[in-house]
């Protein structure tokens, strides 16, 4: 069975030149649109009957392992600053750690990235993998689980197994897509291969 791209708006193979129609992951919908009505797209062909170019073996566009990881590093040094004068108390650390998910929800939110991934030359798209930033509920979901890392006591166990998971899944999807990723209904793509 080929691989088939997420749902989104495409060029649909036999539709005229300069249209798109969504597509649901399985069927096509819709009448044709005019692309103009759709800025975000860059003329993507989707072909149901063969490997899509977004989703071929050709997964060199999406942010690997090692320059995410790169990029985790910065975003961790920053919070370490954020977080550092915070750590009078437990409270104060869950007040400092609650405050750089919050600059982490905005920054992807409104730049495509974290300071880390921008820095990077990464851009978080949404499952499009396209349009940047994600907005604000796909930011939101994406950074989730990073919260579940101010659980008491197994907070750290919890953010241990999130981070070896996604390493996983990164190493071993096709699409590069972290746990972070399936939450946000994102991915995760040098900048320079967004178009």
């Amino acid at each position: 069975m080929p691989d088939i791209a997420p749902a989104g708006y495409y060029h649909a193979e036999g539709d005229p030149e300069g249209t798109v129609r969504y597509w649901d992951g399985a069927n096509w919908s819709g009448e044709p649109e005019p692309t103009r009505d759709h800025p975000d797209l860059r003329g993507l062909t989707l072909d149901t009957t063969s490997v899509s170019p977004a989703l071929s073996d050709d997964n060199s566009r999406y942010g690997g392992l090692g320059i995410r990881i790169g990029a985790s590093a910065i975003d961790f040094a920053i919070g370490s600053i954020i977080v550092l004068p915070f750590q009078a108390s437990v409270l104060l650390a869950g007040l400092g750690l609650s405050l750089y998910w919050v600059v982490m929800v905005v920054m992807i939110a409104k730049f495509g990235g974290s300071p880390g991934k921008l820095a990077a030359g990464l851009r978080v798209t949404k499952i499009d993998g396209i349009t940047t930033p994600p907005g604000d509920r796909e930011s939101f979901m994406r950074t989730l689980p990073g919260l579940l890392g101010l659980i008491p006591v197994v907070g750290g166990l919890i953010s241990l197994g999130i981070g070896l998971a996604s390493i996983r899944y990164i190493s071993t999807d096709p699409e590069r897509r972290s746990i972070y990723d399936r939450m946000g209904g994102t991915r995760v793509v040098y900048k320079n291969r967004l178009s």
